[in-house]
């Protein structure tokens, strides 16, 4: 059984394997192959195996327990918020939990270009708007001659007749005088 030397192994180990102090010994795979015979190392390695298995089990347990905490205590109801302001929510994650996406980042190229197109959509808006203004403009001046030209029209078609007698004004009644125009 040959076994890599990129192979770390964390083991607990009997009483004559454990160094003076009583703690856990860190080693490669290759070393303990060299120093024991080969019955020995697949002893060791079984044990380590297994160590890994409970690190596992271990960390799956304390993560579990943690998402429990969690539910907990989101599931207890809230009260009024002690600042006052209570469109503040509490935050579910703290912002190093939250995973982050690195494809929503850009790079300054892609800024660059994002904005360069967002100006000339700006600048084409603004031409559209500035056409129909003018073409608006265009239009109101076109009324406000039709307009005058229809003012002196009437005048040129209208029949005039000069009163020269004063009195007959004091005479007239009132839906005459309404006729009356001073010119």
């Amino acid at each position: 059984m040959k076994m890599k030397n990129c192979a770390v192994a964390v083991c607990d180990l009997s009483d004559t394997e454990r160094n003076t102090k009583g703690s856990l010994v860190l080693a490669t795979a290759s070393d303990w192959m060299i120093q024991e015979d080969f019955r020995q190392t697949s002893v060791l390695a079984n044990t380590c195996f297994r160590f890994q298995k409970m690190e596992k089990k271990a960390i799956e347990a304390v993560s579990k327990r943690n998402q429990e905490v969690k539910d907990q205590l989101n599931s207890i109801p809230k009260g009024r918020a002690k600042s006052g302001r209570p469109w503040k929510v509490n935050r579910m994650a703290r912002s190093s939990e939250i995973k982050k996406v690195k494809s929503l980042k850009s790079s300054w190229a892609e800024k660059m270009k994002k904005k360069a197109e967002e100006q000339s959509v700006k600048s084409f808006e603004k031409q559209l708007k500035d056409e129909r203004a003018a073409k608006l403009e265009l239009q109101r001046q076109r009324q406000n001659e039709h307009k005058q030209r229809k003012l002196e029209n009437e005048k040129k078609s209208e029949v005039v007749q000069t009163i020269k007698n004063t009195a007959k004004i004091k005479r007239m009644k009132k839906k005459q005088l309404r006729l009356l125009a001073k010119r």
